[in-house]
């Protein structure tokens, strides 16, 4: 077996030397797990080392965790996400009171300690841990890899496969462009179609939707934006956000923003460009084929 002990001091620890991240479901349950290179569970013989915080750590026995099913763990099996795969960020972190190294997941890729997780299972920043005895705010953690995984409605775990660009095994701060089901307020979706996309960059969530009417779509008064993957502060509901109105039968463009979450339409008043309040007839008298499209960046994730 190769010596890695020479590691122990001398390495910058980025991401993981000799192991990586393995991925499965058994009856419907996560199993998350860090193993060597050889795939096997770690030990003194054949370690994994990662940096954490300001050192270097030796993992030398199994480390795994099973988020089991029947939990809406990570709020990810809400309205909008349920059923969608979403990248989930696996991490190291050490317990200074427990003197070990533990293992952690999150929707969110920026965190440092463990005060950066929310500890409420169905909370959008939960940060799921294999032990949380002792643990203390402080706690260094560091991101190592990425996964990708879908939970149900009926709250059971799936992967759709473990790719390179689905399991990456080194420290990553963004998710890939992934799907959501959006809604808008105050509008009948009838058979019009949404297409809405998120990516999680750091602390900053980028999202755009674009809705098509359909010959059965309605839109209604003050009309506005539904839930999005993430709660953020800035940008989205303060009049910075533009928004895109497209009417086919014209071909005509036209532009407005969100004031509270509603869509309002740009209006020319007197001297000066001000906004009017969205609905059937304004801007234009809404048809098949008509598009409302939005595409923002939020400053922080909350």
């Amino acid at each position: 077996m190769e010596n890695f002990n020479y590691l122990d001091n001398k390495s910058n620890g980025v991401g993981l030397v000799n192991g990586k991240i393995v991925v499965s479901v058994s009856s419907d349950d996560l199993i998350i797990a860090i193993k060597t290179m050889a795939g096997n569970d770690p030990s003194e013989a054949e370690p994994v080392f990662c940096r954490i915080g300001d050192a270097i750590r030796k993992l030398t026995s199994a480390l795994s965790m099973p988020l089991a099913d029947g939990t809406n763990w990570f709020n990810s099996a809400q309205g909008i996400l349920d059923g969608q795969e979403i990248d989930y960020f696996a991490y190291l972190g050490y317990n200074v009171d427990q003197e070990e190294i533990t293992l952690a997941v999150s929707r969110i890729p920026w965190a440092e300690q463990y005060s950066y997780f929310s500890t409420t299972s169905n909370n959008n920043k939960y940060g799921a841990v294999n032990n949380r005895t002792g643990a203390d705010a402080d706690d260094p953690y560091t991101n190592i890899g990425r996964f990708s995984a879908t939970l149900s409605s009926a709250y059971d775990w799936t992967i759709a496969g473990t790719e390179p660009y689905r399991l990456i095994q080194r420290p990553i701060f963004e998710t890939r462009w992934l799907s959501f089901d959006a809604s808008f307020a105050s509008v009948t979706k009838g058979n019009g179609t949404y297409s809405a996309k998120y990516k999680v960059v750091g602390r900053t969530l980028i999202w755009r939707v674009e809705f098509t009417f359909g010959s059965t779509s309605v839109m209604g008064s003050n009309a506005g934006l539904g839930s999005l993957p993430f709660t953020t502060t800035g940008s989205s509901t303060d009049g910075r956000t533009l928004v895109e109105y497209y009417d086919a039968g014209s071909t005509n463009h036209y532009k407005g923003c969100f004031v509270g979450s509603v869509f309002t339409p740009y209006n020319v008043i007197g001297s000066y460009v001000q906004v009017t309040t969205i609905s059937s007839t304004i801007p234009f008298t809404w048809a098949t084929n008509d598009t409302i499209a939005i595409s923002t960046v939020a400053e922080e994730i909350t």
